[in-house]
């Protein structure tokens, strides 16, 4: 499993976060979330669920991987097991309080992963894909936030692209990032 690990200063178990990409992939912005949790004291691991270890730029490319994950969701939930194995694995990680954040389709990753049953304390979507899930969501364990405003808005870097569906919006960057924080503190109290 090709990724970004990111430690907290310290030797102690920490809290453990998962971290699934935007859609294109994970490039050096997506690796920077890692750090910036490693920052905020949490074992951290971006995995990379298109596999490579860099992004894709080829827009046919980035869809035919999306399509492969969001039609097959048994192969989506198995890339983003792996990832959270690879998380779990960390002997620095502690396993009773695990969260996981994705955003666009990682964030559908996420999900899917946390349909599995996994042990997440809470899983965040950042502007992900929603998928009619219902009949197998009853096996979600933890608390569920999803944060939706004009796609990718989580991302400062995406109005170079151009493109009109796509807008950073800072308030809703810092507002979506503060209800992340404030739900991890109830849910991974010790």
């Amino acid at each position: 499993m090709i990724g970004r690990l990111a430690l907290p200063d310290g030797s102690d178990r920490r809290p453990a976060v998962l971290i699934a990409h935007e859609g294109n992939g994970l490039d050096e912005f997506q690796k920077t979330r890692a750090d910036r949790f490693a920052e905020l004291g949490y074992v951290a691991f971006a995995l990379d669920y298109h596999g490579g270890g860099r992004p894709l730029t080829d827009r046919v490319r980035i869809n035919e991987r999306l399509d492969r994950l969001s039609n097959d969701p048994p192969f989506a939930r198995r890339v983003a097991a792996a990832g959270l194995a690879v998380l779990l694995d960390q002997s620095r990680s502690d396993p009773a309080r695990v969260v996981a954040v994705g955003y666009c389709f990682g964030g559908s990753l996420v999900l899917e992963l946390a349909r599995t049953g996994a042990d997440l304390k809470a899983v965040v979507g950042f502007h992900p894909g929603l998928y009619d899930r219902r009949d197998d969501s009853s096996a979600i364990r933890g608390a569920v936030l999803v944060c939706v405003a004009k796609h990718s808005f989580t991302n400062p870097n995406i109005d170079a692209l151009g493109i009109d569906a796509l807008a950073y919006n800072a308030r809703a960057d810092q507002q979506s990032w503060r209800a992340m924080l404030d739900l991890f503190d109830d849910v991974l109290k010790t």
